[in-house]
């Protein structure tokens, strides 16, 4: 899988209103990959590619510093603000929020996104248990 197709499989299974921004020449350097709205809030998306080794978790393409100025940016104006990585050993997808993120930390599934609640009612519930590591 591709990130392109990864991004195209959130869209499919996001409720609410949501939309891929196009990079490229005429685009805005930085913009997440998915923006949308659920529920009255605006929700964002950074998606990468990654890979496990036992709790650490490695994009393969880091998160630039302008794509992290981005998603700060929306988390201060109240949005939710995620990283999602496809991890292709596994098949699977985990989210973190960008508020627990610290620039040059590693990440690991300890402090990956785990508020069940909310990720029951922004994705279909199908595709959670196919693909989500919660």
């Amino acid at each position: 899988m591709k990130e392109a197709d990864f991004v195209r499989l959130l869209l499919k299974n996001l409720k609410g209103i949501f939309h891929r921004n196009h990079g490229g020449r005429f685009g805005v350097a930085g913009l997440p990959d998915i923006e949308g709205c659920f529920s009255g809030r605006s929700v964002i998306i950074e998606c990468k590619m990654g890979n496990q080794r036992g709790d650490r978790i490695r994009p393969k393409t880091p998160i630039t510093n302008l794509q992290r100025w981005w998603l700060e940016a929306y988390y201060s104006e109240g949005a939710f603000a995620f990283v999602a990585i496809y991890l292709e050993d596994s098949k699977k997808f985990v989210l973190f929020e960008i508020s627990k993120l610290k620039i040059g930390e590693p990440l690991s599934l300890s402090n990956r996104f785990r508020d069940l609640s909310i990720l029951i009612e922004l994705f279909n519930q199908d595709f959670l248990s196919n693909y989500s590591l919660f």
